[in-house]
This record gives C-alpha cells, structure tokens and sequence, in this order.
C-alpha cells in the first residue's frame, strides 16, 4: 500500500490541488485494473489518442505504435 501526503507547509491546505492529483490517481489505476473500486473521480477524460489513449482495440498504426514507445506508454 502507498500513501501520497501533501507536505508540510506554512498556510492553508490546498484542496483542489488534492482533488485534482486523487483524480488523477484514480483515472490512472483504472486504466490498469477496470475493476477498481474507488470510482471517486472516474469520469473517463474527454480525449483520446489515436491508436495510444483511450482510442479502443484494433491493431496501432506504425505512427501510433513509434508515439507509445516514444513516451513509454502502456501496451
């Protein structure tokens, strides 16, 4: 188990930063395991990659599988 903390300091806790950076976390879990069951913030972001993000199955073009390898991203 990992915990992300904010760190300490001086003033007031930023809580739309948290929000924002627990949304991300989970988005990003849920691309690796869809049965995740924290769905606080889920909502599936409106943009897609063709061929590299959230574009649906089928075979990369050569372009998209060179943009995956590019910036390491998931299979």
């Amino acid at each position: 188990m990992y915990f992300v903390v904010h760190p300490h300091r001086k003033g007031p806790t930023n809580s739309q930063e948290i929000e924002e950076i627990e949304d991300f976390l989970i988005q990003a879990g849920i691309v690796k395991n869809p049965q995740l069951q924290n769905v606080k913030g889920a909502q599936r972001p409106k943009w897609s990659i063709k061929g590299a993000i959230r574009s649906g199955a089928g075979n990369r073009s050569p372009a998209a599988r060179q943009f995956v390898k590019l910036f390491d991203l998931p299979d």
